[in-house]
């Protein structure tokens, strides 16, 4: 059982996060597979035994609906050989309630990612008074709100750190880069290089990954 790291890709639309996920844990994907916050339940595509996905919003394509922050997750404790939980939790106020649900229900597998809030597009926005998605004070109130503004390496060693307490260890970790276009991306790239002070990576991540497994 491996993370397949030269399958990783740069990507932006939740269809190639799927495609991602499919693709670099592909070994991980075993069995029953809960997918929590599933939408298009596009990662359907990649499991290739039990597939289970869950959402907020009710659809034909969603198997489960379940508001986290008033709900628990209506699976068995123990059941889910593989549990994906990918841009999800920054959604939620009761954020470590919701990681002990996924520690409750899986009996092997976690992968999760967070938004890195303190890349360079986010800096350079704030920098220049441009609103941020899912941040900021929009003018008519949106649907959907980010409640936690993290960084790559928090995020990182939040898991390293809570992951022992339930049986669990952290087995990978990456940052997913931003995706940079064309001669201009390249220049800011370059900059951001320069003037990161050693923080190239806290810049340049787009999104952080971890997979736990359970302890033998």
């Amino acid at each position: 059982m491996r993370v397949d790291k030269s399958k990783r890709f740069q990507f932006i639309e939740r269809s190639d996060r799927a495609k991602y996920i499919g693709l670099v844990y592909k070994d991980f994907l075993k069995g029953k597979v809960a997918d929590i916050g599933s939408s298009g339940s596009d990662l359907r595509h990649y499991v290739e035994d039990e597939y289970i996905g869950i959402d907020i919003l009710d659809a034909p394509e969603i198997d489960i609906t379940v508001d986290l922050e008033k709900e628990k997750i209506p699976l068995e404790t123990g059941t889910v050989d593989c549990v994906v939980c990918t841009d999800v939790l920054e959604h939620v106020d009761n954020f470590h309630e919701v990681f002990k649900e996924l520690i409750r229900i899986s009996k092997k597998y976690i992968i999760i990612s967070l938004p890195n809030c303190f890349n360079y597009e986010i800096i350079f926005r704030i920098w220049f008074g441009k609103n941020i998605k899912f941040y900021g004070l929009p003018d008519n109130r949106p649907d959907d709100r980010h409640k936690w503004f993290l960084n790559h390496s928090e995020t990182i060693n939040f898991f390293k750190n809570h992951a022992s307490t339930y049986g669990y260890s952290v087995i990978d970790s990456h940052g997913h880069p931003l995706k940079y276009r064309g001669f201009k991306g390249n220049i800011i790239l370059a900059l951001v290089w320069i003037l990161s002070f050693g923080r190239y990576k806290q810049l340049s991540t787009m999104s952080s990954w971890v997979l736990l497994e359970i302890d033998k």
